[in-house]
């Protein structure tokens, strides 16, 4: 029974792994093609912009959604009763947006774009409207449908982007290219969710619905909120007391972070949830599987982190062309951080799968706590480099918190020696970041660039090689340790 689980798990992990990278690879050409198109400054405004998207995607899809695949059984009054909830839920956060947006760039003190309210209020609506078809795909682990879409959309989006840059639309064609993708995501998630089970959802009038999954809903939806901030709430205050310009150096150098996160944990994320949530109540299972999930993402985060850290600079150049040298440094710091945020990403499908949202909340709102003062310190010295350097010292203070949580009232046992194995992974970057990068990029050129990130990639292989032979010679000198999952 187990074994027959675990194969269910890998196919669901695969499923999810193909159609994300699809998505990502895209997604990343797109990334390369724009960073060329527009300036700098631009691109600090959009992701101003950008954080009002990302909350609205938090409050409505991330509570709804995991809401609806913890349900053992979901009628068609109940879907359409979520469809409906989504509708009106769009309509209240949407006018919510439209007025808020212009009060938020008064503070930070940037120029209110016009129309740029409106592009929000519109993105924020559809983005609401999405939650019920695409809680259909995913509750039947249709990923590749769900990928399909994506790149429909994106793809429309970025044609589009580029035709509106073509007749000088300027910022604006920009700014479409980041909130249009929704729009268009809703219209293909629609017409693929009649292939799944649930089915193809409709306006319906069962909105008592809503007391079905309010005491899970409720904590998803504070600790959405709270986690929102945590992750957000750095790009305000850059911005506001930083400028634009070091709000797009910023953010970029988050977003090519943060793209090994979504290349392996959060295409891994969405398969673990509908398939743990079966064996919830074997919780050595969960624990075992977990834990068998965690250990190759750990050394992937281990071989990018070590990539990123030597290679920032030609990494850069490559993504971004010139003009994005100040990138470099911000990537340098936040490098260190990525096992630990791989792993620590892929924690919310245990508290999802077991229906701990409140323990889930807990988490998210200590997290929030300590990312606050870190960036607060960082703001107040004016210093940017020290406040990435304080975020990721929030990262570990939050993992550390996390997994305490996770073993004392979830699986309610001590860590185990596998989970150890992880813990010592994740710390090997820090002791990387006491040394200079390796590969400087003095006079960056395609060609040089891309040769020393093949330097960079090359060396970060075979000290991971070492490392897992080191970790492998130890378990075979100690096989009659205690190594029990848990």
């Amino acid at each position: 029974m187990r074994k027959q689980s675990g194969l269910e798990l890998n196919r669901a992990i695969k499923r999810s792994l193909l159609g994300k990278y699809s998505l990502y690879a895209f997604q990343i050409f797109s990334m390369v093609l724009l960073a060329r198109l527009f300036a700098p400054g631009d691109f600090g405004y959009v992701a101003i912009v950008q954080v009002f998207i990302t909350l609205m995607v938090l409050i409505s899809s991330t509570s709804i959604v995991p809401a609806m695949v913890y349900l053992d059984d979901v009628s068609v009054s109940q879907r359409n009763g979520l469809m409906s909830l989504s509708l009106l839920l769009g309509l209240l956060l949407a006018t919510l947006s439209f007025f808020a947006f212009p009060l938020v760039c008064f503070w930070i003190g940037m120029k209110d774009m016009p129309y740029a309210a409106l592009f929000i209020a519109v993105t924020v609506f559809f983005v609401c409207l999405t939650t019920s078809p695409l809680a259909s795909l995913q509750r039947g682990s249709k990923f590749i449908l769900i990928a399909r879409a994506e790149i429909y959309a994106e793809t429309v989006s970025l044609l589009m982007c580029l035709v509106l840059f073509y007749f000088s639309y300027g910022f604006y064609a920009l700014l479409f290219k980041v909130c249009s993708p929704f729009v268009f995501r809703f219209i293909f998630y629609y017409q693929m969710s009649a292939q799944t089970e649930v089915g193809r959802p409709a306006l319906g009038r069962d909105l008592v619905v809503f007391k079905t999954i309010v005491s899970f809903v409720k904590f998803q939806f504070l600790f959405n909120l709270v986690n929102f901030f945590s992750r957000n709430l750095d790009t305000i205050i850059v911005a506001k007391f930083f400028g634009l310009n070091v709000t797009a150096f910023y953010d970029k150098s988050y977003q090519v972070m943060r793209y090994p996160l979504q290349l392996f944990t959060f295409a891994i994320t969405p398969a673990l949830q509908p398939t743990l949530t079966k064996h919830k109540a074997d919780v050595s299972f969960v624990a075992s599987e977990f834990l068998r999930v965690l250990q190759p993402l750990a050394y992937l985060g281990l071989f990018v982190s070590m990539v990123f850290y030597n290679g920032s600079g030609a990494l850069v150049y490559l993504l971004f062309g010139p003009g994005w040298e100040s990138v470099n440094p911000i990537l340098t710091v936040f490098s260190v951080s990525i096992p630990l945020q791989m792993v620590l990403s892929a924690t919310g499908a245990i508290y999802q799968s077991f229906g701990q949202s409140r323990l889930q909340f807990y988490c998210g709102l200590f997290s929030v706590i300590s990312t606050f003062i870190a960036i607060s310190v960082g703001a107040y010295v004016e210093n940017i480099l020290l406040l990435c350097q304080l975020i990721v010292c929030s990262f570990v203070i939050n993992y550390l918190f996390c997994f305490f949580v996770m073993y004392r009232f979830i699986f309610q046992v001590k860590p185990s020696y596998v989970f150890y194995k992880v813990c010592f992974l994740i710390m090997l970057p820090f002791v990387m970041y006491s040394f200079e990068p390796i590969f400087p990029l003095p006079e960056p050129d395609y060609l040089s660039s891309t040769l020393m990130l093949v330097q960079a990639s090359l060396l970060s292989l075979a000290i991971c090689a070492v490392v897992f032979a080191g970790q492998y010679g130890f378990d075979l000198m100690h096989r009659k340790s205690d190594k029990e999952v848990i």
